[in-house]
């Protein structure tokens, strides 16, 4: 098998034809070779597994789980299926050797022979005008007992020798001793997989289907279940975030209600799920075409919190204009459109900040590009909506009546509730944020010096690892799966010895954490192990529902890896519980010299397995098998052998001969011819062959050819035309991160391995790959979104350097995001980075907000300092609301235990720690920088001042910087 890999930005179509075109001009592969097949390895989905079992014969278990296979195939939402433990049929013909030289024959005499008396051939016709008659000569035998009948001799006293005169003819599996067991019972198992658009609910639906059809014609004896769904596992998990979604709302309309009118909150909270309809609208097959999964439900999360800040930002306007305009729909309309400029582009400015994660090419980038589609999707519908449909509904609103005077006790309750919580935000806007932003404004220097050191600290410890950073946090799944593969030549009761033991070792966790919790429900609820050849097994373990152990994904495996220990023979020996991100991690070595290649990969693994936090560290380099090797001595040419005569004797004896190849009954059935598998076991047998030569005489192999022992070159791997090997490992996150390993090794590691190899090469691979593409790509977007920011912030402020003020605030949510996952205990990683993108908008949101206001203050002569505090407390409510409600609406999140929320929680603490830090930041440092600024602008002449973007009135005071 050879397995290319295309680099990012490559055609799949066009790199498929490019390896077909140069696999069809290749005219130098052996003559009775299989012409090669090119399959592409698209990602796919486990959507669930379908087991056929039962304790009878392995012909009826064969066969049954055939027609179950068929049947699941025939049903068009199922496209896809592996299977485990599935024999391929096929008619072995085991040849007498003794009889079959008696008769003077050879193996290549008995195959002309089949193919002679069993074909098909082209049809013959009559034509006349009276009509057109087909003619057939051939005959093709499709069972065992029409292969008997095959004539392969006649002798001269008219008596006739057939096939099963000196041959066995067996129906069945050939020699395969290849099995798959369930919950310890012969199975058959199939996985049915689904592309990454594919409907996991219609597949799991059609599978279940199907075999409620089929189960009712099942043999005695033989069950059919499916397990291991993974429409279950997705089910609960969107369940799971649908409902922290909806304890945010909940949260979130509380608040609205608490601080502004009643109904107000109310349609201003609707914009949520008028956003999110409108966002699931536009990702259908019809437009968008995007599957709701777990990623794109947790950006609809993330989201929520953004969404409703437009709506605030207006209704909060329309608010405090009603308070003074009698006509709510002129209150509405000046309050609408005194922010409509600031909300609008404040939501592009959002918007811009997740686009280019949508242009990073990169296969596990794209996967991610979901969650920017709805957060775009999502803020785009919210804006309409704010812009379109909220004023109508604010316009009903009626105002005037004070709550606590209703008739009624609840109205009068809540209407205190509402005094309380308006009098609160009121008594902090004007005892504690006013005081303390003229205290900022007085010692601005010093409040920047103290802000910047908050900035550098954060980043410090993130520098020196106070801050765990990772690329992709671990995600614990339903199942436990695990890989064996054995040194090559390793006899089959070891790999089976092997496989029992890593049985019991599931068994002896189950028992132990039952003992230790006292649950009744093993962790490990199914299991099934299949040997798939003489080297490999795998065994796939479903886990109870979360709901029902006491013990986590992770945890289990590291009980299950300890209770193994350490397995004879094995080359390579893996765990897995989560999802393998780009490939898990990986290191491509390669040396000048070939010959060091295997010293320089043992050396290394030796090295990486002192790492804290490397398990199952293996590579690629597979040792091939153990190989005789023959040779013709001179004797045998005199007899005339050739080498391909002794080559295609040796090869069909010891090796089999396919002869033919049909279908019956819907399934392939290959015909081999062989001698008896007892003849060919030991060194002896091989020594005892007798070869034929051309004058029809047998002579002993020892006498024409001589025998030397060898190993097998094993698998080669190269890259770009140079040997390498690859060295994998599976990597707690927990103790350590990729990237840091990578770091350990080029600096500790590699330059002793560089000076005792010369020309060693070392470099990172799957997910240490992955990274560097996403890092090189987000790099690129993040210009970008400086850029457009700038650019998008610079219209409606018509200024050159008050969006640079803007913008200076955007780390502090970064630095939010960092303490927030030192505080909470999570790692920051890639999920991190998209909470930040969402802070970003956020924190642009609010602070053009604060400095349309200052402008606004300005052009009106209001002198600066009073401009400045003016405009803080004037939208300190709209400023605190927004990040109340985004702060709240993560809250679930936040609080949530379950597993399968862990590695959705860091890109909330992202966003809600980020907000918590860069709004008292956003009240401060906004209006420190324009002070600084204006004053700027009139002490330097080379400062801009006016500008024809600029229209500011002149600073009417005369304090000094």
């Amino acid at each position: 098998m050879v397995r290319v890999q295309k680099v990012t930005g490559m055609d799949l179509d066009r790199f498929q034809n490019e390896i077909k075109t140069r696999i069809d001009g290749i005219g130098t592969l052996p003559r009775r070779a299989e012409r090669p097949s090119i399959t592409r390895d698209e990602l796919t989905i486990e959507a669930l597994l379908v087991q056929v079992y039962g304790k009878t014969d392995i012909h009826a278990l064969q066969q049954t789980s055939l027609r179950v296979k068929e049947a699941l195939l025939a049903d068009p939402r199922i496209a896809k299926i592996g299977t485990f433990g599935m024999l391929p049929r096929e008619i072995t013909i085991s040849v007498n050797e003794k009889k079959l030289h008696s008769l003077g024959l050879g193996m290549e005499d008995i195959s002309a022979a089949i193919r002679n008396n069993s074909l098909d051939y082209k049809t013959g016709f009559l034509k006349s005008r009276d009509g057109e008659i087909s003619i057939k000569a051939d005959q093709k035998a499709f069972e065992t007992v029409e292969f008997r009948q095959i004539l392969i001799k006649s002798r001269p006293d008219g008596s006739q020798v057939r096939l099963g005169d000196v041959a066995e003819v067996t129906d069945g599996f050939g020699e395969n001793e290849y099995f798959a067991r369930f919950q310890g019972e012969p199975s058959v198992g199939m996985m049915i997989y689904t592309s990454p658009k594919g409907h996991l609910l219609e597949v799991s639906r059609a599978a279940h289907k199907v075999l409620e059809n089929i189960k009712p014609d099942l043999p005695a004896g033989i069950q059919a279940d499916i397990w291991g769904e993974s429409s279950e596992y997705m089910t609960a998990r969107l369940t799971l975030l649908a409902t922290n979604a909806f304890q945010g709302l909940a949260i979130v309309f509380v608040l609205l209600a608490l601080f502004l009118n009643l109904r107000l909150a109310f349609w201003v909270a609707m914009g949520i799920p008028i956003s999110i309809c409108g966002a699931l609208t536009l990702m259908g097959p019809q437009f968008l075409d995007h599957s709701l999964n777990d990623i794109t439900t947790f950006g609809l999360i993330i989201v929520l919190g953004i969404l409703v800040d437009d709506a605030v930002v207006v209704g909060e306007s329309v608010f405090e204009e009603r308070q003074h305009l009698a006509d709510p729909v002129a209150g509405t309309l000046k309050g609408v459109t005194r922010v409509s400029t600031a909300t609008i582009f404040g939501c592009a400015t959002t918007v811009t900040a997740f686009f280019p994660l949508l242009l990073i090419d990169n296969d596990l980038a794209r996967i991610f590009a979901g969650f920017s589609l709805v957060v775009i999707t999502s803020l785009g519908v919210s804006l309409l909506e704010s812009k379109l449909i909220l004023p109508s509904h604010l316009t009903s609103v009626r105002l005037r009546q004070d709550p606590r005077k209703t008739p009624g006790m609840l109205p009068r309750t809540w209407g205190r509730l509402q005094s309380a919580a308006r009098t609160v935000l009121s008594f902090a806007c004007q005892r504690i944020y006013t005081p303390l932003l003229k205290l900022a404004l007085d010692h601005r220097y010093t409040a920047l010096a103290a802000l910047t050191g908050l900035a550098v600290i954060s980043m410090g410890m993130i520098y020196k690892g106070e801050i765990r950073t990772v690329f992709f946090p671990e995600v614990p799944g339903q199942f436990i799966t695990v890989n064996l593969e054995m040194v090559k030549g390793s006899p089959l009761h070891l790999t089976r010895k092997n496989l029992d033991r890593l049985e019991a070792a599931a068994e002896a966790v189950n028992r132990g954490v039952m003992a230790r919790t006292g649950q009744t429900r093993p962790p490990i609820a199914k299991i099934m192990s299949s040997l798939n050849n003489v080297h490999e097994v795998e065994i796939w373990a479903e886990l109870q529902p979360e709901t029902l152990r006491q013990i986590e994904t992770l945890e289990t495996l590291k009980l299950w890896r300890e209770q193994t220990g350490v397995l004879e023979g094995v080359r390579k020996l893996t765990f897995s519980g989560s999802f393998d991100t780009g490939g898990g991690f990986a290191l491509n070595l390669s040396v000048r010299d070939q010959d060091l290649l295997k010293p320089a990969e043992t050396e290394l693994i030796r090295a990486l397995s002192k790492i804290r936090g490397l398990h199952d560290i293996h590579s690629d380099l597979a040792q091939g098998l153990p190989r005789i090797r023959l040779a013709l001595k001179p004797l045998a040419r005199n007899l005339g052998l050739s080498i391909a005569d002794l080559a295609a004797q040796i090869g069909d004896a010891f090796g089999g001969l396919e002869v033919q190849r049909f279908l019956r009954r819907g399934s392939e059935v290959k015909v081999f011819l062989t001698y008896k598998q007892e003849n060919r076991r030991y060194m002896g047998d091989l020594m005892a062959f007798m070869i034929r030569t051309p004058r029809g005489q047998w002579v002993p192999l020892p006498a024409v050819a001589s025998i030397k022992t060898e190993t097998a070159p094993g698998a080669v791997h190269r890259k770009n035309r140079r040997q390498t090997t690859t060295i994998r490992a599976s990597i707690d996150k927990k103790l350590t991160r990729p990237s840091a390993v990578f770091e350990q090794i080029d600096s500790g590691i590699l330059p002793e391995l560089k000076r005792r190899y010369p020309g060693l090469e070392l470099r990172g691979a799957g997910e240490l790959e992955e990274i560097g593409e996403i890092k090189a790509g987000m790099i690129k977007a993040l210009v970008f979104i400086c850029l457009a920011i700038y650019a998008l912030l610079a219209i409606p402020l018509k200024s050159y350097w008050q969006p640079f003020i803007i913008m200076s605030v955007i780390p502090f949510g970064f630095v939010g995001a960092a303490f927030g996952h030192r505080i909470m205990g999570y790692p920051l990683s890639i999920l991190s980075f998209f909470g930040m993108l969402g802070v970003a908008g956020v924190v642009v949101n609010d602070s053009l907000v604060m400095i349309t206001r200052f402008n606004d203050l300005m052009e009106e002569g209001i002198p600066l300092s009073q401009a400045l505090v003016q405009a803080g407390t004037s939208r300190f409510r709209a400023v605190f609301l927004t990040t109340a409600t985004t702060v709240s609406g993560l809250l679930p999140l936040m609080s949530e235990t379950s597993e399968q929320a862990q590695y959705l929680i860091p890109a909330a603490i992202s966003l809600a720690f980020g907000e918590l830090v860069a709004t008292p930041v956003t009240l401060i440092l906004i209006p420190v920088l324009l002070y600084l600024g204006q004053r700027l602008r009139k002490k330097f002449p080379f400062f801009p001042k006016n500008s024809p973007c600029e229209k500011l009135a002149p600073v009417k005071e005369n304090t000094k910087m």
